[in-house]
């Protein structure tokens, strides 16, 4: 999530007027698909540790149901707001979902990867 908040802040931090502000944008937007792509099987090992069996369909549906009320607010607000903020704000999200995914890691193992 920290590097997905670096990449998503990248066209807040660019010059517009510079001649590489395009191909630098794209370059970590296509760094931030790839890391989709690979956060994508690492979230099914983690449903299948968090979430019980009997109700992960029911859940999953609710959480799909939240993206994209999500994802249609965020469409509907660039036309409120500028990019550089939309980006800025995604980015901060990102810092916070990294903290959340940190906080649901036992303490003892924490400290366990901390010290290695």
């Amino acid at each position: 999530y920290l590097l997905s908040a670096v990449l998503l802040l990248t066209p807040c931090l660019l010059n517009k007027d510079s001649p590489y502000a395009f191909s630098v944008s794209l370059a970590a937007f296509l760094c931030y698909e790839i890391l989709v792509g690979v956060y994508m099987p690492c979230e099914g090992m983690i449903r299948s540790i968090f979430m019980p069996n009997e109700s992960i369909c029911s859940l999953m549906t609710m959480l799909r149901v939240i993206v994209n009320v999500a994802v249609a607010l965020g469409v509907i607000s660039t036309n409120y707001i500028s990019f550089t903020s939309a980006f800025g704000t995604l980015s901060i999200m990102m810092v916070v979902a990294a903290c959340l995914q940190i906080s649901i890691i036992p303490t003892k193992e924490l400290s366990r990867a901390i010290h290695r």
